[in-house]
């Protein structure tokens, strides 16, 4: 934009710039309605479950409905949240329909899978040990690190993972007993102290999960 004097002489030149966009009075747009792809934990069979579906994006509240199959014996849909005692188990599939609060609504169908699991009595999660100290010095070789996972008298499926990028764990999963090994990565590691934590995650068991702290000291 340009201003000028009674004579037309220019005075002052002002830029100007026009960003065209979304209408701001139309309101926030809300992402798309979606259950969590991580789904429903097991349930144990004679136990109390309660689990809400993991709805998220759209406009909230939802109305969640059982669209196809059946939940296990026990088990009811209310109010968004699976819950009741289920006596019988096995693994149940269905299929879910979710609406949210926009306007028009947005709809999807999920297909959903729930375990319901047989717990022996005095079963839970163990792993030895509960702790763990590395020292790395000069080239020395790296000692073997191990944790031992067992469950007692029932064979059951676990899962490891470090949340450090420098801690590597082998197998990450199993069925235990099992040995998991711990390898360090010691590459673009500087001397120093370094932490991390291993977690063992059993379904359906006491102790789960398990956190074991892993404290890692290099000296170059």
């Amino acid at each position: 934009m340009q201003f000028v004097d009674s004579s037309g002489a220019p005075l002052l030149v002002v830029p100007v710039i026009l960003t065209v966009g979304a209408d701001s009075a139309a309101g926030p747009t809300t992402a798309g309605l979606t259950v969590s792809t991580a789904g429903l934990p097991a349930a144990t069979r004679n136990l109390p479950y309660s689990q809400a579906v993991p709805v998220k994006g759209g406009t909230p509240p939802y109305l969640v409905q059982l669209m196809q199959g059946r939940l296990p014996p026990g088990l009811a849909l209310t109010y968004g949240a699976i819950s009741g005692v289920c006596r019988i188990p096995g693994t149940f599939q269905f299929v879910l329909s979710v609406m949210d609060s926009s306007s028009p609504p947005q709809r999807i169908a999920v297909p959903m899978v729930l375990r319901v699991l047989t717990i022996y009595q005095d079963t839970a999660l163990m792993v030895v040990p509960p702790a763990i100290n590395i020292l790395i010095a000069g080239n020395q070789p790296q000692q073997p690190m191990r944790l031992n996972v067992s469950s007692g008298a029932q064979p059951l499926a676990w899962h490891a993972s470090s949340d450090a990028a420098w801690l590597r764990v082998m197998p990450a999963d199993g069925l235990s007993p099992s040995i998991v090994q711990l390898d360090v990565i010691t590459q673009g590691l500087a001397a120093g102290s370094y932490v991390a934590t291993v977690t063992v995650a059993m379904e359906g068991v006491a102790n789960s999960p398990a956190r074991i702290p892993v404290q890692l000291l290099v000296r170059k």
